[in-house]
């Protein structure tokens, strides 16, 4: 009985190491995509669809980075144009290029307004790679130079894959209040080079 009783505390032991190593770590589950050779991602939660380059009408009074609006489905949304965003110049539109259609939960007025409201925004990109987890541990802060990007729109920097992947800080990246400031934009002319796709 000594012997048995003697080798509970090593089984229990046991259990909790095999149990540690079955439970996966945290992580962060998102959505990755490219801009050019470089490799991003979004919280997937933010994600609400994503389709292929649409039909975009150009507004008056709208910032650089906004290439218009589209129509999704009766809703008028805004597209970013995320090369743009970042200061690098309007981005070409390719086969594979798509737009993120985001549900974000953003202050309209930052300061007064600490519940916010959902806003439905589109942001171009080139393509998008994969769904992925990256384990929380592995996410490194971004540094003060030497990325190409303001500090303040990167929540992270990860590795997959053998490449960097940047993690963006939504409500820096894509927060524009000045986007919902005219309640009702009339459009004025489709952008060039931007093809309308089949309805879903």
């Amino acid at each position: 009985m000594s012997a048995v009783a003697d080798s509970i505390p090593v089984k229990a032991r046991r259990d909790a190491e095999r149990v540690a190593t079955e439970v996966p770590s945290a992580s962060l589950q998102c959505l990755s995509f490219s801009l050019g050779c470089e490799f991003f991602a979004v919280d997937i939660t933010a994600v609400r669809e994503i389709v292929q380059t649409a039909s975009i009408t150009a507004v008056p009074l709208m910032p650089d980075c906004i290439r218009g609006v589209t129509n999704l489905r009766g809703a008028v949304v805004p597209v970013m144009d995320l090369q743009a965003r970042f200061g690098r110049g309007v981005s070409e539109v390719g086969r594979k290029s798509c737009v993120l259609i985001l549900d974000l939960m953003l202050p309209v007025n930052p300061g007064l307004d600490q519940t916010g409201e959902r806003q439905l925004l589109g942001v171009m990109v080139d393509s998008v790679s994969a769904v992925l987890r990256v384990p929380v541990h592995q996410i490194e802060q971004a540094p003060r130079f030497g990325l190409g990007l303001r500090p303040e729109l990167v929540a992270g920097i990860s590795q997959h894959q053998g490449r960097s992947l940047v993690l963006l800080h939504l409500e820096n990246t894509f927060h524009l209040p000045e986007l919902y400031e005219s309640s009702d934009p009339k459009p004025m002319h489709d952008t060039p080079g931007v093809q309308p796709h089949a309805s879903h």
